[in-house]
């Protein structure tokens, strides 16, 4: 101990930095905090999976489906499942005849979906 010279003891190794270099380094984290945050989201989205949804319908392509369609598709955005983001539809009609409904279902499995969700015919 040196006379006239007050002491501290220092708990962590940051508090035994002066004052002036704390503050600069963690200056330095809040400056970088947002592009830690951007780049860590760009390397989610870039990991994330482009997931696949079967759509059979067994009536035609008409307005009854397509609004329960967008009832489905909105419900999945709210759930964060982005088509085009995160989520592609392949959709096959049957447009009830029962040969083609069973050709378009063999095509869509063949295409290995994550899902298959089935509109029934009328």
């Amino acid at each position: 101990m040196v006379p006239g010279v007050a002491t501290t003891t220092h708990s962590t190794a940051s508090e035994a930095r002066p004052f002036h270099a704390r503050r600069r380094a963690s200056d330095e984290r809040n400056e970088l905090a947002p592009f830690h945050s951007i780049t860590s989201s760009a390397r989610a989205q870039q990991r994330e999976r482009m997931r696949r949804i079967g759509v059979l319908v067994g009536g035609p392509n008409d307005a009854t489906f397509r609004s329960r369609f967008a009832a489905f598709q909105q419900a999945l955005q709210q759930l964060d499942w982005i088509e085009g983001r995160n989520i592609e539809f392949n959709i096959r009609w049957g447009s009830n005849d029962a040969e083609r409904l069973t050709a378009e279902s063999r095509e869509l499995v063949r295409g290995r979906p994550d899902a298959i969700l089935v509109e029934p015919g009328r």
